[in-house]
């Protein structure tokens, strides 16, 4: 917990700061401020800073409000040289700190000082005895000033005695060293548990090295430590466990008693003061207690700068208490914070009272001389305090003067930070119907526990949840939540999805990340964006690709790696995936799921975009041709609408070639299909070079036989739907195919390998010989060719799409070997009955009759595609069983690979109209 900065002044001193005295000047003092006009005061008074107008009974109005600042230090007492660090803070509720000064021995000289706001802790060291007076002095924007002070002393009468180290003056137990101690003698403890019941009755120090770990133990058997003389320090202990009806620290008829920085829970009473006078607490975290406080007829206490919580009944509880300042504290998740009986010239200010049960004040007297003056407070609500206030915060009860009160929390800092650890994801490309998970980090950045609420927007499109929507954290602590995002449909441009954090306490405290889903083209590729560039190492499942570091943002600050879910035959059921994401500056472990949710259908093969496709390019290919003077067979389409010959690479690529011996090289590995052997010596296709001779000509030889060239444009002309359950039937049997795609008035080839379904979407992922894929390259390579590959069709709307092709139509075929006899290529458009018969007599319908060797007859709607060997004689009948238009296209092959056509267009037909020709 947060300790509030000490403030301390002599035992006779009153603080009569921040009062109305009568009069603008303030009061009449005549040597402090003899132009003072307001009422006198005398020596030993504080009552700077004062107000310059009267204030009303309740709230803050009117004019500048002044600062407020508070100085505490540890340790406060030691030998020399002693090294002490000094806790400063301060606040403006009206503006903001515009400098601070801190003179470290009061000589008027500021030996610190800087602009803005002080820093949290500063260490100077004092190399010479003496008492000294530290003063912080702070500056608002509007001129005023506040001031707060805490003395050192440096240099110790009396020896050293240690406790629980080695060497002379070192005892095993503390109170052996007490036995052995004189009046002014300092016992230091190191660290370490001490079950012990103490007793101090000598007027020494005792100084623990460290208040969490020095811990004293009360064996819930007596007091933890009972103080029975006067002039007695504690500072730097955890004392616990004193029940059921002791203390962890009792002060029973002892005076000028300090306890500092000490942290005492799970007792009765965390302190009890019976009968005692000048009694100080300072910078202690008190909690866990039945109360933590309890005073019984005794004088002039200070308690400052303490956090006082979690009691069962009291933070603070007092019968016959006189003279007592409560100041600079927190007290807050008590029963009553504050309970007094008979007491008189009780003052509770600058304090934060919040989130107690029954009641922030609560007086049991009504006689006028027990007022207790509580103004100059938060209780938990910017209207006030409730009970006999008119606010929602904590409760007062009857003759309590609570206004002016403070309407946000004093010296108390509520500030969430949201942050993206480096090791998760600013950014996360997807397709739709997935669950993804992205991790951010709540941190409190205030000085006190805070609980954070925290919640999630996004677009209608993107359902998000939090993993926890309230987090209660102590300052600086942190922690990673997780937003869970189901992404229904994908939009454009990339959705943000905004996460905040509000401080509970301060509703003014606030943080945002915004956090992005952009779309993702292929349905199995993932991208993630991060801020580092540097900082991580991602693991994942062997099915998956991951990107090797590519820089996004323009200042290469980030880094973007993409995923691909190359799932196998054997995988394809596989629908959740995981991620591990490791910062190796810190070692942190983030695990981010990704789920496939809805009624996806995987249909995969082994073919792998990284061992089964080229390491060059279809132009590359059909370039290199040109300058070897391969020329080979023209595009069937574009010989459809013009019969003229022309060489194919005139026109084209080689996609098809290069497409045919892709497949073939890969079922040449998998043994599905014999074909002449490939150029050896090779391992995957992208080994073969494109300088290898062999390797072009066995593209081009592909690429030259009308049976391979036909085959993929005829396709074309087929129903998707039809091409659409070959292609899962080809899959299924782990055979990858051609996709002939129609584009206009061109074709393209790739090769489709998995069959990605999700509703009536069918994913074809494809392997597109313009995007290759080089081990030698980064994988950023292999990413944009398998995000290109990808065509969408509709199987209800019968549309197509495609990100990178425009795309008319589909069709499916498997390469043919090259051992393949020379075909003519016979089609026939119109609603016909075809024969065609040799010279023989032979003949093959368009009905399933087939004498003639070699020959292959296919319909696709009203299309006849024959499929005849070379050299054949023949005549073709035909009857019409409808009206239309007759078209006829024969293509074959000539000597030096050029096609040759002849073309019959658009003849009348009428209804049963035999022309046989």
């Amino acid at each position: 917990m947060f300790l509030l900065p000490i403030t301390t002044t002599s035992y006779s001193t009153v603080n009569a700061s921040y009062n109305w005295w009568g009069d603008a000047s303030g009061p009449y003092h005549p040597t402090l401020n003899p132009d003072g006009k307001g009422d006198n005061v005398s020596d030993n008074v504080i009552f700077e800073p004062w107000l310059t107008e009267p204030n009303p009974d309740a709230g803050w109005h009117g004019g500048n409000i002044p600062p407020l600042c508070s100085l505490s230090a540890s340790p406060t007492s030691g030998n020399i040289p002693l090294t002490v660090t000094f806790y400063m803070s301060a606040s403006d509720s009206d503006g903001s700190i515009a400098s601070w000064e801190l003179d470290v021995d009061n000589d008027g000289v500021a030996e610190y000082n800087g602009d803005g706001n002080p820093p949290n802790t500063l260490e100077h060291a004092y190399n010479n005895a003496g008492t000294y007076t530290a003063k912080l002095t702070v500056y608002d924007n509007d001129g005023a000033s506040a001031s707060d002070e805490v003395v050192i002393y440096a240099g110790l009468s009396g020896k050293i005695l240690y406790v629980g180290g080695t060497g002379p003056n070192n005892y095993s137990k503390i109170q052996d060293a007490i036995d052995a101690a004189s009046d002014g003698d300092t016992i230091f403890v190191y660290s370490g548990t001490y079950y012990e019941n103490i007793v101090i009755d000598k007027s020494i120090t005792l100084v623990g090295e460290n208040k969490e770990t020095t811990l004293i133990d009360g064996g819930n058997k007596g007091d933890g430590i009972l103080i029975e003389t006067s002039n007695v320090k504690i500072t730097n202990f955890k004392i616990i466990n004193s029940y059921p009806q002791y203390s962890s620290i009792k002060i029973n008829g002892a005076n000028n008693i300090s306890i500092s920085d000490c942290n005492i829970l799970s007792s009765f009473n965390g302190i009890t003061v019976f009968y005692s006078y000048y009694i100080t607490i300072l910078n202690c975290n008190i909690h866990n207690n039945k109360n933590g406080i309890w005073f019984w007829e005794s004088e002039n206490i200070q308690v400052m700068h303490c956090n006082i919580y979690e009691s069962n009944e009291n933070g603070i509880w007092a019968r016959s208490l006189r003279e007592a300042s409560i100041n600079y504290c927190n007290l807050y998740k008590n029963k009553n914070a504050t309970w007094f009986w008979e007491s008189e010239n009780i003052q509770v200010m600058h304090c934060n009272i919040y989130f107690n049960s029954l009641y922030g004040c609560y007086n049991y007297n009504i006689e006028p001389q027990y007022v207790i003056n509580a103004s100059y407070n938060y209780w938990g609500s910017d209207d006030g305090p409730s009970g006999y206030g008119s606010g929602k915060g904590d409760a007062v009860s009857q003759n309590v003067k609570y206004a002016p009160y403070y309407t946000t929390p004093y010296g108390m800092l509520y500030q969430p930070i949201l942050s993206i650890p480096p090791n998760a994801p600013v950014e996360i490309a997807s397709t739709d119907q997935v669950n993804l998970t992205y991790a951010v980090e709540i941190k409190n950045g205030g000085n006190v526990e805070d609980t954070i609420l925290l919640n999630v927007s996004a677009p209608a499109n993107l359902e998000v949840f939090l993993s926890e929507t309230e987090v209660t954290l102590d300052p600086n602590e942190s922690k990673k939540i997780f937003v869970y995002v189901k992404v229904n449909e994908l939009t454009d441009p990339s959705d943000d999805i905004q996460v905040t954090a509000i401080s509970q306490n301060d509703k003014t405290k606030s943080d945002t990340v915004i956090l992005y889903h952009s779309n993702s083209d292929n349905p199995l590729c993932f991208g993630y964006g991060f801020t580092d560039n540097e900082q991580i190492v991602i693991e994942a499942p062997s099915y998956t690709k991951i990107d090797t570091v590519s820089y996004w943002g323009g200042d290469n600050s980030g880094m973007l790696i993409g995923l691909f879910f190359d799932l196998k035959p054997t995988q394809s059921s596989i629908r959740e995936f995981y991620i591990n994401i490791t910062d190796k500056l810190t070692g942190d472990k983030i695990m981010l799921p990704i789920k496939l949710i809805g009624d996806w259908e995987i249909i995969s093969t082994d073919f792998d975009i990284s061992k089964d496709g080229y390491s060059f390019s279809n132009s590359e290919a059909t370039e290199l041709a040109k300058n070897l003077g391969l020329v080979f067979s023209m595009e069937i389409l574009k010989r459809i609408f013009s019969p003229s010959s022309m060489p194919l690479t005139q026109i084209m690529g080689n996609c098809y070639g290069m497409s045919s011996t892709a497949i073939l090289y890969y079922n040449y590995l998998k043994d599905q299909i014999p074909f002449e052997k490939p150029p050896q010596p090779f391992n995957n296709t992208y080994s073969l070079s494109i300088s290898r001779k062999d390797v072009l000509e066995r593209i081009f030889l592909h690429q030259s036989r009308i049976d391979n060239t036909a085959a993929g444009i005829l396709s074309t002309l087929s129903n998707e739907d039809d091409e659409l359950m070959k292609l899962k039937q080809y899959l299924s049997k782990n055979i990858p195919s051609i996709l002939s795609l129609r584009l206009g008035w061109v074709g393209h080839a790739v090769v489709v390998y998995k069959v990605v379904k999700k509703g009536d979407v069918y994913y074809l992922l494809c392997y597109d010989n313009n995007y290759p894929y080089s081990p030698n390259d980064s994988i950023k390579t292999f990413i944009s060719s398998i995000t290109k590959g990808v065509i969408w069709y509709n199987a209800t709307s019968k549309e197509i799409y495609s990100p990178h092709y425009d795309v008319n139509s589909f069709g499916v075929s498997l390469p043919v070997p090259l051992t393949m006899t020379e075909r003519i290529i016979l089609s026939i458009l119109c609603p016909v009955n075809a024969t065609i018969r040799d010279e023989y007599g032979r003949i093959i319908t368009d009905g399933g009759i087939n004498e003639i060797p070699y020959a292959e007859c296919f319909r696709i709607n009203d299309t006849k595609i024959f499929l005849l060997p070379e050299n054949l004689t023949y005549s073709v009948d035909i009857e019409s069983y409808d009206f239309g238009n007759l078209s006829i296209r024969v293509i074959s092959q000539e000597d030096g690979g050029y096609v040759n056509m002849a073309s019959f267009e658009n003849i009348t037909v009428l209804a049963r109209n035999q022309n046989p020709s």
